[in-house]
C-alpha cells in the first residue's frame, strides 16, 4: 500500500502541475466561454473540475503517505539530542518561506506579483485573440463578469 500511496503522489502531482500551468494560461472565463475556449479537448471548466478532483486525491494520498512515513516525519523533527521539537530549524525555515510567499502574494509584491502579472497577461491576450464577448455572453460566465 505504501508503494500505492506513493506513486499515487507522484502522478497526482504531476496532473496537478499540468492543470495548474493550463489554468494559469486560459482565457478568463468569460472569454473562455464565449469562444469555446479548449485545450487537448476539455474546457476550462473541466480543466477546473479536474483541477478540484485530483487536488483531492492528492490531499488524501498525501494524508496516507504521512501515515505510513510517520517515523520518517518525527525524526525531522527531532533536535540533535533526539528530542522531538517541532519548530526546529528546517521546520521554522519552510513556515517562514511560505508565510513570504503568502504575504507577498496579498500584498502583491515582486517578485511575486510578476507571477500574477505574467498569468494576466496571457489572459488579457485571449481577449485580443478571440475578442470581448457581447454583454448578454457576459453573464452566463458562471459569475465571472
Amino acid at each position: 500500500m505504501r508503494k500505492i500511496t506513493s506513486m499515487t503522489m507522484l502522478v497526482t502531482l504531476a496532473v496537478l502541475v499540468l492543470n495548474s500551468i493550463v489554468l494559469y494560461v486560459a482565457p478568463e472565463g468569460r472569454i473562455a466561454y464565449w469562444a469555446d475556449w479548449r485545450f487537448l479537448g476539455l474546457t476550462k471548466t473541466e480543466w477546473g473540475d479536474q483541477h478540484i478532483t485530483i487536488g483531492f486525491l492528492f490531499l488524501l494520498t498525501s494524508l496516507l503517505h504521512l501515515y505510513y512515513n510517520w517515523g520518517v516525519v518525527k525524526s525531522y523533527l527531532k533536535n540533535k539530542v533526539k528530542e522531538i521539537k517541532v519548530f526546529t530549524l528546517p521546520c521554522n525555515i519552510a513556515l517562514v518561506i511560505t508565510s513570504l510567499i503568502i504575504v507577498m502574494t496579498y500584498f502583491q509584491v515582486p517578485p511575486v506579483s510578476y507571477v500574477l502579472d505574467l498569468s494576466a497577461h496571457f489572459k488579457s491576450s485571449a481577449v485580443e485573440k478571440y475578442g470581448e464577448p457581447p454583454r448578454g455572453q457576459r453573464q452566463r460566465a458562471d459569475g465571472d463578469l
